[in-house]
């Protein structure tokens, strides 16, 4: 079968196109996907690159692809949620979606549910890992704050990234959010109400000419989702004694190991010593610094069918390009890496 991947560590110039074996059912709760769409994440790149070595094993030739979307081909004699001909889509921790078979196996942590509504392949393989963490992360402050996100004054950072669309349209109908900001870059700012519709967003502010915090107002809002790694620099944003920082690329020891059991104790020492570093940074603002994972549910998923059915969630692309189209995937995967000019997902087209 076709797969697309690297067969020495790097960069996107070393994407290609390889033909390696199709996998097969080996345990009783194994799924076998014939893949017809892939959705790239940063993940896919980090991987590229060989940084995950640091957490797991991993070998050459790899195969990038986390979320995926397709048709059940065949299953485990366990399996009884799913059957032969079911579209499903999902995200496979152990990435290696991106190839015309993918087989969901129980030695990787691996998630899966039915496509929601009427999707296409290509819309329900950009949703997994984005919606998936977005909805983690608000669940999350919605159950702790006092009075949940109701009401609220809320900042959610690159609002047209693959994370930040999703948030920006469950806060305000969802989770019943009183003001919404976003940052954007001056070139996005038009396409964001023909992209997610209009009444979603209170206030956009163009981050590469205009003072964030002065902008929005210092002791003003009440919870900031960051999607760029930026948490430290929008504190003073946030109400004293009950404001919180969320950054959904943050980790601590406790988390990685959840998600990679292999990482060395050194890294997840390191890594509780970082959050412990942000917790102490956000507590002399007086606001709490916190992160969430991606968690794929089958209560989520219903949730998100539900959504979906209801108009509230759309997905929002970028672009979609066939797996043997390199210059374009190359392209897209390079701007995914870096998070600079990306608007919502890209997908690769397989089959």
């Amino acid at each position: 079968m076709r797969a697309l991947g690297v067969r020495k560590w790097g960069k996107s110039d070393k994407l290609e196109v390889f033909d390696v074996p199709v996998p097969s059912i080996v345990n009783s709760d194994d799924i076998l996907i014939q893949v017809k769409a892939v959705g790239l994440n940063q993940a896919d790149a980090v991987k590229a690159l060989g940084y995950a070595r640091l957490l797991e094993t991993v070998e050459l030739p790899f195969i990038i692809g986390f979320d995926y979307a397709g048709i059940v081909s065949a299953v485990g004699d366990s399996v009884t949620n799913f059957s032969p001909g079911d579209a499903v889509y999902g995200f496979n921790m152990g990435a290696t979606a991106c190839a015309e078979y993918l087989l969901l196996s129980s030695s990787y942590k691996y998630s899966i549910a039915k496509i929601p509504g009427k999707l296409s392949f290509e819309e329900s393989a950009s949703l997994p890992v984005a919606t998936h963490t977005a909805l983690r992360a608000l669940d999350k402050i919605n159950d702790e704050m006092p009075g949940g996100l109701k009401g609220k004054t809320v900042l959610v950072t690159a609002g047209l990234g693959g994370i930040g669309c999703i948030a920006l349209q469950l806060l305000k109908p969802v989770f019943g959010a009183g003001k919404v900001i976003t940052t954007l870059s001056a070139g996005k700012i038009p396409l964001l109400s023909g992209l997610l519709g209009e009444g979603l967003v209170d206030q956009i502010i163009d981050y590469t000419s205009q003072d964030v915090v002065a902008e929005a107002g210092p002791g003003c809002v009440d919870f900031v989702l960051d999607t760029v790694f930026a948490s430290m620099a929008y504190l003073a944003l946030l109400k004293p004694g009950t404001g919180v920082v969320l950054s959904v690329m943050g980790k601590s020891g406790t988390t990685l190991a959840e998600d990679y059991p292999e990482a060395p104790w050194m890294l997840k020492k390191l890594m509780n010593l970082l959050d412990a570093f942000y917790k102490w940074r956000a507590s002399r603002w007086g606001v709490r610094y916190e992160h969430a994972n991606t968690q794929f549910t089958k209560e989520d998923s219903e949730r998100i069918d539900g959504w979906v059915g209801e108009g509230n969630l759309k997905p929002v692309i970028g672009g979609v390009f066939r797996m043997d189209d390199l210059d374009r995937v190359r392209k897209a995967f390079d701007l995914v890496a870096t998070g600079k000019g990306a608007v919502g997902k890209y997908v690769v087209q397989i089959s």
